[in-house]
């Protein structure tokens, strides 16, 4: 281990249980974690992970990460953030990296609330857009966002889809057809999704089961969803048996992140 660096990541949550950027970080981490010496994550949350050799310092707001970033002797390491809460870097004047992979500004589209938030989060980004080190797209969408603010950006996309063996189960062993559904459940990802199964509650489908797997975000749009009778909240679940299901839904009102679900036959 000797002459390797530590990598210091700061993000708000930290964990496998949490959302899809935070998986995927987790699992960029994961996947480097023996390039160096430790891993030194700062965050107000930490969840389950698959890296040997973490060490975790609790920093419950961007103020007191911006405080622990400049009184602390990092050196020698790298420094990585994934989120709007990396504007502690900036504050910091701390040298670090970034993957870009939130839904501003497209969001603002989302509703009156979304609108004005947009006004701190869209100046937050582009600030921390311009004084990072090089920041990574995981879209070529995003990518051509974030060039009107640094020539320092390239692509490296979101996800890594570990291969699981399972039995599949045969359509002929059941009347159902079965739909899947997949991320934590908030206005952008699901409230489209009321309107399509109030359509199909209206035409009285009786074959149709819907299973959602995810964190309930929001309690009113996981009510709504609840209301129906095909409708199922599984909760959060590591591993996901995609191939037991005939259909992927998906009525997310925008999605930055180029992942495909590939179901091998």
């Amino acid at each position: 281990m000797k002459g390797k660096k530590n990598i210091v990541v700061y993000s708000g949550k930290f964990g496998l249980e949490f959302s899809g950027g935070c998986i995927a970080t987790c699992r960029i981490l994961e996947s480097i974690q023996d390039y160096f010496s430790s891993i030194i994550v700062l965050s107000q949350e930490i969840g389950s992970y698959n890296i040997k050799n973490l060490e975790h310092i609790p920093c419950n707001s961007i103020q007191e990460a911006t405080q622990t970033l400049r009184t602390t002797d990092f050196e020698p390491s790298i420094f990585y953030g994934d989120f709007f809460d990396s504007i502690a870097f900036v504050k910091a004047n701390v040298p670090f990296y970034f993957t870009y992979h939130d839904n501003w500004p497209e969001q603002k589209n989302l509703g009156e609330k979304e609108f004005m938030e947009s006004f701190y989060f869209e100046s937050v980004y582009q600030e921390i857009f311009k004084k990072a080190k090089m920041v990574f797209s995981v879209s070529d969408f995003k990518l051509n966002y974030i060039r009107q603010f640094t020539d320092k950006t390239t692509i490296i996309r979101n996800g890594i889809q570990q291969p699981i063996h399972q039995k599949k189960e045969s359509r002929k062993q059941r009347d159902t057809f079965k739909i899947l559904m997949t991320g934590n459940i908030d206005k952008r990802k699901y409230e489209k999704s009321i309107e399509v199964f109030s359509y199909l509650n209206d035409q009285e489908y009786q074959n149709i089961e819907i299973d959602i797997f995810g964190w309930k975000n929001d309690k009113d749009i996981s009510s709504s969803l609840q209301a129906f009778p095909f409708v199922h909240l599984k909760g959060y679940e590591k591993i996901i048996h995609y191939s037991n299901y005939d259909l992927y839904l998906s009525t997310s009102f925008i999605e930055n992140l180029s992942i495909s679900v590939v179901i091998k036959k």
